[in-house]
């Protein structure tokens, strides 16, 4: 993901900005480009069920 893009069109920082700040900061580590919403989302819900997975 872009860290400060001048447009979104797929409403990427959108959905970016909903996130807990945990799963921000995990994503912003991750160091991957995500172009679009639902690549956000699949990589969301891959944390999501990880951090499940743990408790």
């Amino acid at each position: 993901m872009k860290r400060t893009p001048s447009r979104d069109p797929d409403g990427l920082q959108d959905y970016f900005a909903t996130l807990p700040a945990y799963i921000q900061e995990s994503v912003k580590q991750s160091g991957l480009d995500f172009t679009c919403e639902e690549d956000l989302r699949c990589f969301v819900e891959s944390l999501e069920d990880c951090r499940g997975e743990q408790n």
